[in-house]
């Protein structure tokens, strides 16, 4: 099998996830974060930072970046929806997902202060 079919089936399968998570309301979305209900394809963070506002969804994706246990990848994910929702350019998502990396603590408590800054700005 060829590179480019799997990359197109991988591309179809999380078009088709994306438009699955796309029909989920937001708040049940944040709840499948906490049961670490992902997908398999990275589309779930997609869906929520389309749709959703740094308020409503924060505290739930700084929840799951705090929690070494899950998986850099999906981490990282997470990351760029938050990132997307600050609508920020200060931050990459390997600054704060990247936990071998040295300084990786200090990084992500000062984005959390960020975060909490900017959702309360929102107010």
């Amino acid at each position: 099998m060829s590179d480019t079919t799997w990359q197109n089936r991988w591309e179809e399968a999380a078009k088709k996830e994306r438009e699955a998570f796309d029909q989920i309301s937001v708040p049940d979305l944040l709840e499948m974060l906490r049961r670490r209900q992902f997908g398999q394809y990275y589309s779930i963070w997609n869906s929520i930072a389309a749709r959703s506002t740094l308020k409503e969804a924060g505290w739930a994706l700084i929840e799951v970046l705090e929690r070494r246990s899950i998986d850099s990848l999906y981490r990282c994910n997470c990351a760029s929806a938050l990132i997307e929702l600050m609508k920020t350019t200060q931050w990459q998502p390997t600054d704060i997902c990247a936990d071998d990396a040295e300084g990786f603590a200090a990084r992500l408590r000062e984005f959390k202060r960020d975060v909490m800054r900017q959702i309360m700005r929102e107010g």
